[in-house]
């Protein structure tokens, strides 16, 4: 099984450990790895990983990027910076240590590996490779893993025998679109992420493999988010090894209804019910009630 990787220039370590567990794996070669030059560009990706990777409390680089995100993205800045409380006053670093990250040539698993860096042509929302690009994957890779270059569309879906894979962050036959939040805000005893076979559907595409695990029954966001990224470092060596062994995508009978991720952007009553849950079950915690 030859397989391909998409990915943005600089690789969270969850992004590093699901690689490697696909590495790992027996008559599997990673063969070919594609980056988003694009993503270089934008300094607000950069300035959220710095402020990832930064341990200080709130400097005033922290406060310039609360302004950009709440210029760019809205309510989701506030977001960010309840995440960022978690960290310094209740100790939650789960998610920041799946989250920190580093370049692509550091990769270790990848150091053999031909890596190609190309800008998609993009039109605000969807990303297209460029032909050259989709033409040596067709060459090249079985499948591709997707965990960079955003919503994707065209013939690089379709170049590889199995298509192109990508984890969504809960179980696409309940929520679609925004994942982790809804079961958060649900109180769902349960976390699932879904392997899919992407289509130009958002979270439409056959399903690979699906992953679970507990969470406690007053999980703070640290905790869904850092079991979500967990079992996501775990699905892509599951999805490949069934592919290896003859296996194959299979369509699900219903889909989730589909949440716009706009909703953590524009919609206060959403971000605030967020936060206070969030802080509620902080509070439970720290008082062992």
């Amino acid at each position: 099984m030859q397989v391909g990787i998409l990915v943005d220039p600089r690789i969270p370590s969850w992004h590093e450990e699901a690689i490697k567990n696909v590495a790992e794996l027996e008559d599997v070669d990673i063969t070919y790895v594609v980056v988003d030059a694009s993503s270089r560009n934008d300094t607000t990706t950069k300035s959220g990983a710095e402020a990832i990777d930064r341990d200080a409390l709130v400097t005033v680089d922290d406060l310039k990027l609360f302004y950009d995100v709440l210029r760019e993205d809205g309510l989701k800045a506030f977001l960010y910076a309840d995440q960022k409380f978690g960290w310094h006053y209740f100790g939650e670093t789960k998610r920041r240590d799946w989250l920190r990250t580093k370049e692509v040539s550091d990769v270790d698993c990848l150091t053999e590996t031909t890596v190609k860096e190309c800008e998609p042509n993009s039109d605000g929302v969807w990303n297209t490779l460029p032909p050259a690009v989709v033409s040596e994957i067709e060459e090249r890779c079985d499948v591709v893993l997707r965990f960079g270059f955003g919503l994707i569309k065209g013939d690089v879906l379709t170049a590889p025998e199995h298509g192109v894979l990508s984890v969504h962050g809960s179980d696409i036959r309940e929520y679609r679109g925004m994942g982790p939040k809804l079961s958060f805000l649900n109180g769902d005893d349960t976390v699932t992420v879904t392997l899919q076979r992407l289509t130009e559907d958002i979270d439409g595409g056959a399903i690979v493999s699906t992953k679970s695990a507990p969470v406690s029954d007053t999980a703070t966001l640290d905790e869904v988010g850092g079991t979500v990224y967990q079992l996501s470092t775990e699905i892509y060596a599951d999805g490949v090894r069934k592919l290896r062994d003859g296996g194959s995508a299979q369509r699900a009978e219903t889909l989730g209804e589909y949440y716009s991720h706009d909703l953590q952007k524009r919609d206060p009553r959403f971000v605030g019910k967020i936060v206070l849950k969030n802080n509620y079950y902080r509070m439970k915690s720290a008082l062992g009630t």
